[in-house]
């Protein structure tokens, strides 16, 4: 898989929490005294995650990692690889290390 190929496949993830993010903050404004959850797609959203890991052969679920934990870079954080520390804040890192480093 290329780099461009990635990109794409990790594209519609971001996208999708993006657009939950401002939907939970559109409810929140109508429903000022609740806790209101947006998830649908959630377990859809769990699956295409666990595929992309499968097919890019993720064993050490550093594409989980990278969404979830930093943000898609925007909280970057240090993972260490080979007794180094590679900071991780971009997808073009996540790609080297998946693709590259840890295989």
């Amino acid at each position: 898989m290329t780099l461009e190929e990635f990109k794409l496949k990790m594209k519609p993830i971001e996208n999708y929490l993006i657009e939950i993010n401002k939907a939970q903050e559109a409810i929140e404004i109508l429903c000022e005294d609740s806790f209101p959850t947006i998830s649908i797609g959630a377990s859809l959203l769990d699956s295409y995650i666990e595929l992309l890991m499968e097919v890019c052969n993720d064993t050490t679920e550093l594409i989980p990692y990278y969404i979830w934990d930093c943000d898609f870079g925007k909280n970057p954080m240090e993972v260490l690889i080979n007794s180094g520390k590679i900071e991780l804040n971009s997808i073009e890192i996540l790609y080297k290390l998946v693709f590259k480093i840890l295989k």
